[in-house]
This record gives C-alpha cells, structure tokens and sequence, in this order.
C-alpha cells in the first residue's frame, strides 16, 4: 500500500500514482508561481521511498515540458522529518533569498513551515505539500501552504481489505491496478474541521 514495491511477486498496489501526483504539482507550482524567472525547490524527502522518487520525477518532467523558464534548484533528499527538513529550508532560503516556491514531495512539510516562519516568507514563498494530517488546516487556513495533494485513506484500506481476502480465499487477483483518485485541496476548499485528525478524512 501507498508506495509500490516493483519486480517482486506482490499481488496488487494500492495507493495513489506518485508520478501523477508529482506531475500535478508542477502543475500547481508552475501556476501559483506565475513568472518566468522562478526558482523552485522539491524537498524529496527520503530515497528509500520509490513513492517519492516517482513525485519528484513527475513534478521535474511537468515543469520542464510546461514552464521551461523556471529554475529547479537541486533537489533536498533525506528531509523526511520536521528537524532536517526545517534545517534545510533554512540553509535554502539563506543562500537563495528570491526563492519563489517549495514542493514538499514527502514529510518534513512543517519543519519547512517552520524556517518560512522565521525568515519571514510564510505566505509569500508557495509551499505545496500532500496530506490533509496533523497542522495542516491551520496552515492553509493561514497561508502558509498554498495547496494540499491528498489521497483516501479509507478508499484505499476497503480496496486493500478487499484485495487481501480474495488472495486468502485462492482466489487469483489479476486486475490492473486502479489508483487512487489525486485530490488537490486549499483553504477554499477544505471544510474547517479538516485534517484535525487524519479519522476526520
């Protein structure tokens, strides 16, 4: 479930498509940003995941092909959890002070809410992360992060329940993979109780 393990003899992936995701926040990015000359940052998260890989790849490939003229800047990896990814962002934002926007591919998106806040780009850097958990509200609601790329927990844990009982009855599995739906969510969209808890979804 959620990130695909290829080249072994699972029986079925359940989760999103991470380089559709990665391309819709290209999209997004190369939208929000809205200036030719735009530096713009992916916060990788850990390489271990080919679910990021996948999010980097398709967001780098839709930001070539659609807003040439925006300037990648190398991608941050191993920025997984709030304290490298905050110490990151804030190296970034020293060295690169017209820094226009971060995508935050994986976890670490608070720590890097955190360094916006105190060089006081909060709101004014777009920041696009994935998963309405945690904080997360809060820092639409405030503008923090521009943008949230969701997917339903609970549609792909019945799919998956699903999925495991027909392959302990015998039964084979041979249907092809239906991903989960990309849901993109902002401040105008999302309920205010949203997130509170990740049951709330």
């Amino acid at each position: 479930m959620l990130s695909d393990v290829q080249n072994c003899a699972r029986q079925a992936y359940v989760g999103m498509d991470n380089f559709a995701a990665g391309r819709t926040a290209g999209a997004l990015l190369g939208w929000f940003v809205g200036r030719r000359d735009a530096q713009l940052c992916i916060f990788g998260g850990s390489e271990l995941y080919q679910e990021l890989a996948l999010r980097v790849a398709g967001c780098g490939e839709v930001l070539a092909a659609r807003f040439p003229s925006t300037r990648l800047l190398p991608v941050q990896w191993n920025v997984e959890h709030a304290g490298p990814a905050r110490e990151a962002a804030r190296n970034l934002l020293a060295t690169h002070r017209d820094l226009s926007a971060i995508y935050v591919a994986g976890g670490g998106l608070f720590g890097v809410a955190e360094a916006l806040a105190e060089a006081g780009r909060a709101g004014s850097t777009i920041l696009i992360g994935h998963d309405m958990a945690g904080g997360m509200r809060e820092l639409l609601r405030n503008g923090t992060v521009n943008a949230v790329i969701c997917q339903n927990p609970y549609q792909q844990v019945r799919r998956g329940i699903r999925l495991a009982a027909l392959h302990a009855s015998g039964t084979a599995v041979t249907e092809p993979p239906a991903f989960a739906e990309i849901e993109i969510v902002i401040d105008e969209s999302a309920p205010e109780s949203f997130g509170r808890n990740p049951l709330d979804y």
